[in-house]
């Protein structure tokens, strides 16, 4: 009785690991791009511009200087910002 109260003990813990993995998997959500705080919260230091605009969509604005901003959707509220080498280097979600 003890090893089949364990084997569905394991079987459950791999359910719940397998639903961890495809989670992960998915790690930003297509809808709204920049609304989703979700995605924001899936963004990495050091990502490079593509994947930034794949996760949060063309930003509203930008402006270019020593750092690059991207404003999304406007200056007042959420953006990213990249460093020379055009690697993120910090965000403020909107």
């Amino acid at each position: 009785q003890k090893n089949v109260e364990l084997e569905t003990k394991v079987k459950e813990l791999e359910a719940m690991l397998g639903a961890c993995m495809e989670q992960r998997n998915t790690r930003f959500s297509e809808e709204h791009g920049w609304q989703n705080k979700r995605n924001w919260r899936n963004l990495e230091a050091g990502m490079n511009e593509e994947q930034v605009r794949t996760i949060l969509g063309e930003p509203v604005k930008e402006i270019q200087g020593v750092r690059t901003f991207w404003y999304y959707p406007s200056i007042y509220s959420g953006y990213v910002s990249f460093d020379d080498k055009g690697r993120l280097a910090g965000w403020k979600e909107p």
